[in-house]
């Protein structure tokens, strides 16, 4: 017969070690969780609005019931104190039902601020009349692929630059209504030719930037080159070119090939990028400057 630890208040798991060791690491971390919990939330209480903070100490207390509650269970694998343990048991059922009646009107509203929360930030990210990202977006896209070259040593990312040559022509002949439907046209070509993991963005103005993720500088330069020409063809509706020139608009770009290094900021590679761009308006517009200044292609 199976010798069985007993104790005046029956069977005792104390006599197998295994078992015992088990319970003790067990109980022992559900213990530190249900006390630190709380405590993180009280600390912290604060940093909620004042209409959430009597919610966090009320979700704080529940939880630190069942700590107690937790720590009596404990107690009486020695003790029989099971009066004790069931009284506490009400405070927390009262505790539970307190939290999960408070929770059933503020759960809803709090479900609805995240949503709005994050579809506020979209919105902060986004060019409301082209759909791209915004520069703050294009920021933002940014300090995450200096994060991953940081901690991956990769590199392969090519930034392009754009600016459409003479755009205030078309607002000044057709208006800024027709403006805007020339530049959503130009988002749709750069969407087109671009990949979901790129980042596609209108700086303000007749400015756009394209970061292409994992992309070799020969491949930027065929991308851009395809978007130089296909913009260079584009035609809208009842739209004629302005001063007798070929194109309804041309686009001149500048692509740079991004390093990333401790120093790397999102300034210093768009200022360069920058250079690259401009050094294409010098050179005639309607043109690739291609990694340096002076290697300009000719349209």
């Amino acid at each position: 017969m199976m010798l069985l630890g007993l104790t005046p208040h029956g069977y005792c798991f104390l006599w197998d070690r295994g078992l015992t060791s088990l319970h003790v690491l067990s109980d022992g971390l559900i213990a530190i969780a249900y006390f630190s919990l709380p405590s993180i939330m009280y600390l912290n209480r604060d940093r909620a609005t004042p209409e959430m903070r009597s919610l966090v100490l009320m979700f704080a207390a529940f939880i630190l019931t069942c700590g107690v509650g937790h720590l009596l269970s404990i107690w009486n694998i020695w003790h029989g104190d099971y009066w004790i343990e069931g009284a506490w048991k009400v405070v927390i059922a009262v505790a539970s039902l307190t939290t999960a009646w408070e929770l059933k009107d503020k759960i809803p509203s709090l479900m609805g601020f995240h949503r709005q929360l994050s579809e506020t930030e979209i919105l902060a990210n986004t060019d409301r009349l082209t759909g791209l990202a915004n520069r703050r977006g294009l920021e933002q896209a940014f300090e995450k692929l200096t994060q991953l070259a940081a901690t991956s040593g990769k590199e392969g990312h090519v930034l392009i630059l754009m600016d459409l040559d003479h755009f205030k022509l078309i607002n000044d002949s057709y208006g800024h209504l027709v403006g805007d439907r020339l530049l959503q046209a130009i988002a749709q070509v750069l969407n087109r030719h671009t990949r979901a993991a790129d980042i596609v963005a209108r700086l303000g103005g007749d400015e756009f930037a394209i970061v292409l993720v994992g992309c070799s500088l020969p491949r930027a330069q065929l991308i851009a080159e395809t978007l130089r020409q296909e913009i260079a063809q584009l035609q809208l509706e009842g739209l004629t070119p302005v001063n007798s020139a070929d194109c309804l608009v041309t686009v001149s770009i500048g692509v740079h090939r991004l390093c990333f290094t401790a120093q790397t900021s999102f300034e210093s590679i768009f200022n360069q990028a920058d250079e690259l761009l401009y050094a294409s308006k010098k050179g005639g517009r309607d043109r690739i400057t291609l990694g340096a200044i002076e290697a300009v292609q000719e349209a």
